[in-house]
């Protein structure tokens, strides 16, 4: 058979069907079985009511509504997003961090000015310890500097005297007190000119009986050497004896050693006196700069034991109540939590979130003690995330991460009540959206990937 006649008839065939089909469709409603109302049904045997009773309209309409609803379901799920959050836990802390006093040096309270959750001023005196053992070690320092900067003027005055062949004048009293911070007093200060300059009277009498003795030696030597000269002269001609003329020439030569010997006794006199003056000067000056360094670490050590308030806030956690109780130095005394100020959630996320949170992500805060599904949430943003684990005995290696509060109130019963540091909360970090059909179909891709990868 040729193409062409098996075209034809299949065109004669699904013509056929289409006639048949149109006929049908224009006479369905003949085809029908005439249904019975429901209460003509009703004398019908039982199964035949229930075959020839009309269908429920209500069964209808809800059936379709049910059809409606999972239509708009999935396209909710198809087009729908939904936040992806990471729930952390922790507490409300100032943003200035609460503030622990402790003491730098062990010592005992005399006086304690605060008590369990007395409000403070910053700068305010919280508590005082016992000082008497530093001061008397600053009042001995001092009073050894000011011995050494008397003991310096001293020998700089001398040495300066003793240079310049003048007789000495000690530096003025306020210009030692400007020049070196010591407390002199004007009694000791002139107990200090005069010492010095007995020490000058000295020098110069020894240096003025060298002198005599050299200006005496210089006009008899002359003459010792011309009477020498003569007598050796003489005892060439045999006028005198030679034993003569030798004592003249050894008397000449005493003179001569007396002369020298006295010139070298000067200069070691003003040598001595400069060495000595130089050994003092040096010695002193260690003593000033020693002494001050000592007299400042116990003057800022006393300062360290009275202890401020650094800031404005609160006193918590004290742990002196006594007059008199010791302090151990380094231990915790009290914490100062700051007040006024802006505040922060301290919380800690597990390593498998550590890639999802950054500084700058939006927070919403749950404060356990108030219901939130009642008195809402908190409004905060991501601050700070730690680049390190920290290890933790229940979490295992967490980090930490700080969210700093927008508002810093909840409105409970119609009253604003302030969140307070201390408080547990929970934190939702949002990290982003995803559909909701990927969040309902995620299990199961997930539980197929790992069935599918199984030996």
């Amino acid at each position: 058979m040729s193409l062409k006649h098996r075209l034809q008839a299949y065109g004669e065939l699904w013509g056929r069907y289409a006639r048949t089909f149109a006929h049908f469709w224009r006479h369905r409603d003949r085809l029908r079985s005439q249904l019975l109302r429901e209460d003509e049904a009703q004398f019908l045997p039982a199964a035949l009511a229930v075959q020839e009773a009309p269908p429920s309209k209500t069964a209808r309409v809800i059936a379709w509504l049910l059809m409606l609803l999972v239509l708009i379901a999935f396209a909710w799920a198809l087009l729908g997003h939904m936040d992806i959050i990471v729930n952390v836990q922790g507490k409300v802390i100032p943003t200035e961090r609460i503030k622990t006093i402790a003491s730098v040096e062990t010592g005992s309270v005399v006086r304690l000015n605060v008590r369990e959750g007395q409000t403070v001023k910053a700068g305010e005196l919280l508590l005082q310890l016992d000082t008497a053992a530093l001061d008397a070690e600053r009042d001995r320092a001092l009073g050894e500097k000011n011995e050494a900067v008397l003991n310096l003027a001293r020998s700089q005055t001398l040495l300066n005297a003793v240079s310049q062949g003048k007789a000495p004048a000690l530096a003025s009293l306020e210009q030692l007190n400007r020049e070196y911070g010591s407390t002199l007093d004007a009694e000791r200060w002139q107990a200090a000119a005069r010492h010095v300059l007995g020490q000058w009277q000295d020098y110069s009498a020894k240096r003025k009986k060298l002198d005599d003795d050299i200006a005496y030696y210089n006009r008899v030597l002359p003459l010792a050497t011309r009477q020498a000269q003569n007598y050796k002269a003489l005892a060439a001609n045999n006028d005198v004896s030679r034993d003569a003329w030798q004592d003249k020439e050894q008397a000449r030569l005493q003179l001569q050693a007396q002369l020298q010997e006295a010139h070298n006794q000067r200069r070691s006199l003003t040598a001595e006196v400069k060495r000595q003056a130089l050994d003092q000067s040096a010695e002193a000056r260690r003593i000033v700069t020693a002494s001050t360094q000592e007299a400042k670490r116990a003057a800022s050590t006393s300062r360290l034991l009275t202890l401020k308030a650094p800031v404005d806030g609160t006193v918590q956690q004290l742990s002196v109540h006594t007059l008199g109780g010791v302090v151990q130095a380094a231990q915790p005394i009290m914490q100062i939590v700051p007040s006024g100020g802006p505040l922060e959630v301290e919380a800690f996320m597990e390593n498998k979130d550590k890639g999802f949170v950054h500084p700058g992500q939006k927070a919403a805060v749950k404060v356990d003690t108030f219901e939130y599904t009642k008195y809402g949430t908190l409004p905060g943003r991501v601050t700070h995330v730690s680049q390190d684990a920290i290890p933790d005995e229940k979490l295992g290696l967490v980090y930490a991460v700080r969210v700093l509060l927008d508002k810093t109130s909840l409105d409970v019963n119609g009253k604003a009540t302030p969140i307070t540091p201390g408080m547990a909360v929970s934190v939702e970090i949002k990290t982003g959206e995803r559909r909701i059909i990927e969040y309902v179909l995620s299990p199961l891709l997930r539980h197929t990937h790992e069935a599918l990868n199984e030996r």
